[in-house]
């Protein structure tokens, strides 16, 4: 089944002031971190390209009672990393601060889950983590998470794979599997 990835065309709030000197080369306007997608932006001190695709896409089953939202994902060159945020609903269970093996196993078995990568180059992926933290109006859960490092220049597509809590048990089978063509753009994904 094949589901279509619109570019990410909104500009997101903040409360992150403007990076002194950066201009948006095509409106000309001082710029923060938050709109940066798809464009070449520049300053006197560095220079900034973002791919990004809005994916949409839930993962229904991969929690028990929880849907995870797959929002967007980015390739950070600069930072080399492949940026995934999604969100979770209802929200996760907060993470306990004095996780005993028992509490943290019983926690991962209903908030967490597994994400991989691969390409068509072979690359490896690292896990590099991430945040999360609960929304403004207290409803869902908002994460990103980082995987290590960015798809290599002469990749033509990146998948990634998500297993859920219970993996260990699945074996290497995963729930769902995105693969994006790349460099990233309006073409669309493979959804498996």
């Amino acid at each position: 089944m094949g589901t279509t990835c619109k570019r990410y065309k909104a500009v997101l709030t903040s409360s992150i002031p403007a990076i002194p000197g950066m201009k948006n080369e095509h409106l000309q306007q001082p710029t923060n971190l938050f709109n940066l997608a798809n464009r070449r932006y520049t300053s006197a001190w560095r220079q900034v390209v973002l791919n990004r695709v809005t994916v949409d896409i839930s993962l229904d089953t991969i929690l028990p009672n929880r849907s995870v939202r797959i929002r967007t994902l980015t390739i950070l060159d600069e930072y080399e990393v492949v940026r995934l945020e999604y969100e979770v609903t209802p929200p996760q269970d907060p993470f306990p601060v004095n996780a005993s093996d028992p509490a943290l196993a019983a926690w991962y078995a209903q908030n967490g889950w597994q994400t991989s990568a691969r390409d068509d180059v072979g690359t490896e992926y690292d896990d590099w983590g991430g945040a999360a933290a609960l929304s403004s109006d207290g409803t869902k859960t908002l994460g990103e998470f980082d995987l290590h490092p960015a798809p290599p220049a002469n990749a033509r597509w990146l998948e990634l794979s998500f297993r859920g809590s219970s993996a260990a048990e699945e074996g290497d089978h995963a729930l769902y599997t995105l693969r994006f063509a790349l460099p990233l753009d309006d073409a669309s994904i493979d959804q498996g």
